[in-house]
């Protein structure tokens, strides 16, 4: 099951093809040839794209 990235939510929606929103932290992230890229959803639509640090890894995910 997927999860959230940033926050671990199990309860995500799928947007597009490669693309999931997270209800609980309001953040869509896309994973596109192995890349993860995180966006925050503007109270227009619009999509901002966090810069993620080196350290930051989406495999450590928050499961409890």
């Amino acid at each position: 099951m997927l999860v959230c990235p940033v926050c671990g939510e199990r309860s995500i929606g799928k947007v597009g093809i490669g693309q999931y929103y997270c209800k609980e932290c309001c953040l869509e992230f896309v994973y596109k040839k192995d890349k993860l890229n995180i966006y925050n959803l503007q109270d227009d639509g619009t999509l901002i794209q966090y810069v993620v640090g080196e350290d930051f890894d989406p495999a450590i995910q928050k499961t409890s």
